[in-house]
């Protein structure tokens, strides 16, 4: 079953989020868990909402377009030995694996510093 441009555009994005999250800001992590896109049923909400995102990150919609380019041409690879990405996997797989990129991306909890002992001084 081929898959739809919304399905298509969600995995280029999540490959983006895996792939390139050196593109993404602390800003740009919190944003995405904020806008919580998985818990939405409908793909097509998701893809829109991803657009809507990354009309305001050029850097990462650059990225985003080369992936979504390369996998509806059937020329995305991965790996050293240049494997194929399998197509994008069913809506609800793909709403799974979009919560899990964000939440691996999300920026690190800031801890507050120890102060430092004041008997070693």
């Amino acid at each position: 079953m081929s898959s739809s441009f919304y399905e298509r555009n969600i995995w280029a994005f999540i490959q983006v989020l895996e792939r390139h999250p050196e593109v993404f800001s602390k800003q740009d992590k919190a944003d995405l868990k904020e806008l919580n896109m998985a818990q939405t049923e409908d793909i097509k909400q998701i893809s829109d909402t991803i657009e809507a995102w990354l009309n305001s990150h050029s850097q990462i919609s650059t990225e985003h377009v080369e992936y979504l380019t390369e996998l509806c041409d059937g020329k995305l690879r991965r790996g050293a030995g240049g494997l194929p990405v399998p197509p994008p996997p069913s809506e609800a797989e793909l709403r799974k694996q979009l919560t899990n990129a964000i939440r691996r991306n999300r920026p690190a909890a800031t801890q507050p510093k120890p102060k430092p002992d004041e008997k070693s001084k």
